[in-house]
């Protein structure tokens, strides 16, 4: 999961309690690779907007519109054949 931005950094560092998290990318990819995202998603309510909203309004959410639209749409389909 990617996370950027002080402003998400310093969320993450608040919400784990681990203030090595400001050390940057390195040290949250080797520690926290997928806890990363956690706290992003839940203040954004991103879970919400998937089950009442759907894939679409969710790429949206988190890039702020369609820029790599088909690429997440071809991970997506992976995804679901493999998991469905």
């Amino acid at each position: 999961m990617q996370l950027t931005g002080k402003h998400n950094y310093s969320r993450l560092c608040a919400a784990i309690g681990d203030p090595r998290i400001m050390e940057g990318v390195d040290y949250v990819a080797d520690v926290y690779p997928f806890r990363s995202a956690e706290t992003w998603i839940q203040e954004n309510y991103l879970l919400a907007c998937a089950q009442q909203k759907g894939f679409e309004a969710v790429c949206v959410r988190i890039n702020g519109g369609y820029n790599g639209w088909n690429d997440r749409l071809a991970k997506y389909d992976i995804c679901r054949r493999v998991l469905l």
